[in-house]
């Protein structure tokens, strides 16, 4: 028997061992193995198992990323790409690196893929800084330069003493949007309301007193 074959027979054997016990960190390992081993169909058939039963972003990120690397090297470009564009949309700050085991030319359509995906945003407020929430989810304070998917947002500005700011966004390809938040004083706002409201009431008791 060549080392190949055992290779594959040994590999089979983890990887039945991983469905069974449903360890997406050894069935990570074992897909890993296989492409390495150039046994492309059954690293595909370990990715996909974890993409199927996994729940965790992380895990996720990772066998989107190797499965589009091994459709990558079969060639299959159109399904590389579709695997890539899933796990940008799960960790937008992901890229894959040379010292990770990529390929110079895999990394290169990542990035290629990535630019057709997302759009840059440079947040501001005055007063600055403040803090900025994106759909719920805080970003950093301003001024802030984000990439975010093509799509449209809420961008949320907070800060102290001032009431919090309300934006949409949307972002657009390769584009970048400038969002400025003018963010008003509250204790001043509701030192104007107090007064305005007293003077009003001063009024009625002139009136009628």
């Amino acid at each position: 028997m060549n080392r190949a074959k055992w290779m594959t027979i040994v590999l089979g054997i983890a990887l039945s061992f991983a469905f069974g016990q449903e360890k997406s960190g050894e069935l990570y390992k074992a897909g890993v193995e296989y492409y390495r081993a150039g046994d492309y169909p059954n690293a595909i058939e370990a990715f996909m198992e974890i993409i199927k039963k996994s729940v965790d972003y992380e895990e996720l990120k990772r066998a989107y990323i190797y499965l589009g690397y091994t459709y990558f090297s079969l060639p299959d470009e159109k399904n590389a790409r579709m695997q890539i564009e899933h796990a940008i949309q799960l960790d937008l700050d992901y890229t894959p690196k040379v010292e990770e085991g990529f390929s110079a030319e895999f990394i290169a359509l990542h990035k290629v893929t990535k630019e057709s995906l997302v759009g840059i945003a440079f947040f501001d407020s005055v007063p600055s800084p403040a803090t900025v929430l994106i759909d719920g989810k805080e970003i950093g304070k301003t001024p802030q330069k984000k990439e975010l998917l093509i799509k449209v947002y809420e961008a949320k500005f907070m800060r102290p003493g001032y009431e919090s700011c309300m934006e949409t966004v949307e972002i657009k390809k390769g584009e970048i949007v400038s969002v400025n938040a003018s963010m008003r004083d509250a204790r001043n706002w509701k030192t104007f309301l107090r007064s305005a409201l007293g003077m009003v009431l001063f009024s009625y008791l002139l009136k009628y007193i």
